[in-house]
């Protein structure tokens, strides 16, 4: 029984060039994939003719690659100076099975002096099928440019002077040397023709150094005798020098030409990846996108943002002008909802300035990038096509990430407020509870058992009521303050006001609470009237004084101060307690946020948020600092007229 063998799974390649055809070809090699059901893959290897194509052929060798990509293609720019080594390289490395290529249909003497291309393909390819698909050769124009055809004009005028500093460097020596020693000057030429002139300047000084050679130095003179076989090794020696350093020169400038592209794109993604990754908030990320679109491309850019329901969020641009351009708008939305790139260059709005590109991922489209380039500026060649592809990879990543972050955000919040609603319901059911139990017992008492309990003993039961009253009260006037600051529902209803008139009306509220407790207040003489809310000012006062009362210990007295300075006045409620904890000094004045000093009596934790509430709703502030004798003092500052605090500066 014979083994039976693994067959290898088919992978498919088509080579890339600039030849019409390829479009063809890269459709062909589709055709087959499906065929088969494998994946291919299209190549095209940038080598040093590459840079001497048209920006049209430029550009039609970046379409044939999208148009092989959009058929389910992985694609890839290869940079090397030997294209059969690339190819071969490259299959070799993903495996692949067979190789599409094409060849043009050449007259004999084209073939015979031609490229080789497929030939060297079929003998080095080893195991890997070579299939050739035929094609009508057409000429690849190369890009000319005046200046350039200036240029290589100048080329061979100068290998001409090469030749002639040879002529003139070796005549005085003739009578000296060997002929066939002076070959040294002409190889000089044809080595500095090889290095800064090109192919056709190096091999015109090789074949006029060789005629100037046996015309002027060899006897007899001034006249040619080529048919010695030492002048045919001369030609020869100079033609082949000339070609070698001539290839050596060109494959090394293109890989030099080569690596620099690299690693100016290499540096441009890390300075972007490395700005995208820093920028935490949404506007920075786009200032970051636009800026490096501009710095990269020298292209305006504009990303428009979407909601869920298809209406643009948000839109940054470099040019102020294009957030507000309806028309703009209106297609960046017809990209967003299409996926696809519309604008310049596209069968979409082909008459628009701006190019379109969806920002899409493996989920979902996050927005729309707009590109504009300057007027002035060539077209974009492939490589920064590829680049800008990207950035557009790497910007539509950096919007998931942030969206991703916003979304752990909010559920962060979400989860927390759930954990500060669960806490408040069973705060405000214990507090409530508390105050309720209380009344509640008594006034069962004095139903059931009234007639056998004295009258002082009912009296001191209804007192416990009614504190308990004025309690459930407090805790209930608070929630409703809460509630109208959160909802901007808060009325100030401003009027000139006495601070001392204010502070008396606060202590005789709370003096039945405070019999522990003596208050000492300080006053400077002369105080002017201050524009306030007096029913919110005072609220603010009483919890102030409720909080002090709370923390500080028994029989110590509790300050009140008052201070005018540069327009402002300071109001201070200290005690002798322990203080508050300096990492709690902010988190104190938040609602339902209670310190961990030990206290008296129970709180929902509000009157101090109630307090900054009102104090900012007078466009003032309020704090807490830790007193050195120790003991906690808050001060709220509430701003002053000019006026009043002139007056008061005289008066003191």
């Amino acid at each position: 029984m014979f083994p039976v063998r693994r067959q290898r799974p088919q992978r498919l390649l088509v080579c890339v060039s600039a030849s019409p055809f390829a479009r063809e070809l890269v459709r062909t090699t589709h055709q087959l994939a499906e065929q088969l059901e494998t994946c291919w893959y299209a190549v095209y290897v940038a080598s040093s003719e590459y840079n001497h194509l048209s920006p049209a052929l430029q550009e039609r060798v970046w379409q044939t690659l999208k148009l092989a990509e959009a058929l389910g293609a992985e694609t890839a720019t290869l940079a090397s100076s030997s294209i059969v080594e690339a190819i071969l390289e490259y299959a070799h490395d993903h495996d692949v099975t067979q190789i599409i290529v094409g060849r043009s249909l050449r007259s004999f003497w084209q073939r015979f002096f031609g490229n080789t291309l497929v030939d060297r393909l079929v003998r080095e390819s080893g195991t890997i099928d070579i299939h050739v698909v035929s094609q009508k050769f057409t000429p690849l124009h190369t890009a000319r440019s005046p200046s350039g055809a200036m240029l290589r004009k100048w080329r061979w005028i100068i290998a001409l002077g090469l030749v002639g500093m040879a002529i003139l460097l070796g005549y005085p020596l003739r009578p000296w040397i060997a002929p066939y020693n002076l070959v040294s000057f002409f190889m000089l030429a044809v080595v500095i023709s090889a290095v800064f002139l090109g192919l056709g300047p190096t091999l015109l000084s090789a074949l006029l150094g060789t005629l100037a050679l046996d015309y002027i130095f060899v006897f007899p003179y001034y006249r040619f005798a080529l048919s010695d076989l030492d002048d045919i090794l001369v030609l020869v020696g100079l033609l082949v020098v000339g070609g070698v350093i001539h290839a050596s020169v060109a494959r090394s400038r293109h890989q030099t030409r080569t690596a620099q592209a690299r690693e100016e794109e290499a540096a441009a993604l890390y300075a972007f990846n490395r700005d995208l990754t820093t920028a935490t908030e949404l506007n920075v990320l786009l200032d970051v996108i636009i800026r490096h679109i501009w710095k990269t491309f020298k292209c305006h850019a504009a990303v428009w943002l979407f909601s869920s329901s298809g209406d643009v969020a948000l839109c940054r641009a470099s040019k102020d002008q294009v957030c507000e351009d309806d028309v703009k708008m209106e297609k960046a939305c017809r990209t967003f909802q299409q996926g696809e790139i519309t604008g310049r260059g596209t069968s979409f709005f082909s008459e628009d300035s701006f190019q379109y590109l969806p920002l899409e991922t493996a989920q979902e489209v996050q927005g729309v990038l707009g590109i504009e380039r300057l007027e002035n500026t060539v077209r974009m060649l492939p490589e920064q096509r590829r680049l800008l592809e990207a950035f557009v990879g790497q910007v539509s990543l950096a919007l998931e990430r942030t969206r991703y972050a916003e979304e752990a955000r909010q559920a962060h919040l979400l989860e927390a407020s759930e954990r500060l609603q669960s806490a408040l319901l069973n705060s405000i059911s214990h507090d409530l509870r508390t105050p309720l139990a209380s009344i509640t017992g008594v006034l069962s008492t004095l139903i059931d058992d009234g007639s056998m309990i004295s009258e002082k003993i009912q009296r001191e039961l209804l007192d416990t009521a009614f504190k308990e009253t004025e309690r459930l009260n407090r805790f209930v006037g608070n929630l409703l303050d809460i509630s109208r600051l959160e909802a901007n529902a808060l009325a100030v209803s401003m009027d000139l006001c006495d601070i001392q008139d204010l502070i008396g009306a606060a202590l005789r509220q709370t003096e039945p609470r405070f019999q522990d407790h003596p208050i000492h207040v300080n006053l400077p003489d002369g105080l002017p009237l201050i524009p306030l809310d007096f029913v919110l000012i005072e609220q603010v006062l009483i919890n102030l004084l409720d909080n002090a009362n709370k923390y500080a210990p028994p029989n110590t007295p509790l300050e009140i101060e008052v201070v005018c300075h540069q327009g402002w006045l300071d109001v201070s409620v200290a005690d002798y307690g322990e203080g508050v904890l300096e990492e709690e000094q902010e988190r104190i004045f938040e609602k339902f946020y209670r310190g961990r000093s030990k206290g008296r009596g129970g709180g929902m934790g509000l009157g101090l948020a109630i307090s900054r509430g009102i104090v900012e709703a007078h466009g003032g502030k309020i704090w807490v600092k830790n007193r050195p004798e120790g003991g906690a003092c808050f001060t709220f500052s509430l701003p002053m007229p000019a006026l009043a605090d002139h007056k008061t500066e005289e008066s003191v």
